[in-house]
């Protein structure tokens, strides 16, 4: 069985992402956090709602920290503006991963990089647009973080990063696989990735540097 985990901002989004999983047979929680309450009508079962007070938030650990809240090993962890098909899910729990998602990115030239330099199916960076984790390995992803990020509590860039790159040293895995399917986008309005992208070569650099160290 999987769990879902999600922070929500975008209130628009949760019905279709609701409908999409409420159906699915080996999916029995998804994990909604928010900020401020939501009152979802007719909510189903599977569905749990979580709100944190905004002066609690975790920053860079929200995401591992709520992914080991679940109930399940396997968590699959996706943002707000996405919705996956059962037919992808259901292949990314059978690949049995350490980490298996949609949204792969690259480190080569010393750049991050969205595209490949040749045809492939695995990525040594998976994004947390959409990724379904082993959780198993978060325990170290946090205690890792905290080496690294001092402040952790005011970042907000780069945790798929470094959570991939930390279960590929904890998982002796240097590329997981992907798949460019199953999933469609939502209203991405006021989108993080906008602010963010121009920081994530820089960033990615200071996490390769920080693994190699180790």
């Amino acid at each position: 069985m999987l769990s879902v985990s999600l922070f929500c901002t975008r209130k628009q989004n949760l019905l279709d992402i609701i409908l999409a999983y409420k159906d699915v047979s080996f999916i029995d929680e998804v994990l909604i956090v928010s900020l401020e309450p939501i009152q979802i009508n007719n909510k189903p079962d599977k569905v749990k709602l979580i709100t944190m007070p905004k002066d609690s938030d975790l920053g860079l650990l929200s995401r591992y920290t709520f992914a080991l809240a679940c109930k399940n090993r396997k968590v699959f962890i996706q943002d707000d503006d996405w919705v996956y098909t059962e037919e992808v899910l259901k292949k990314l729990d059978e690949a049995n991963e350490p980490m298996v998602g949609c949204h792969p990115r690259w480190f080569y030239n010393n750049e991050y990089q969205k595209q490949p330099q040749s045809n492939t199916n695995t990525a040594p960076i998976l994004l947390t647009c959409g990724v379904l984790v082993d959780t198993w390995y978060l325990p170290a992803v946090i205690q890792d973080s905290l080496l690294f990020w001092k402040d952790y509590q005011n970042v907000f860039n780069g945790e798929d990063i470094f959570m991939s790159r930390s279960i590929a040293r904890a998982s002796k895995q240097d590329e997981f696989k992907f798949f460019n399917e199953g999933y469609k986008a939502l209203d991405m309005s006021n989108p993080l990735w906008e602010k963010n992208d121009g920081k994530r070569s820089e960033i990615t650099r200071q996490i390769y540097k920080f693994y190699e160290q180790l």
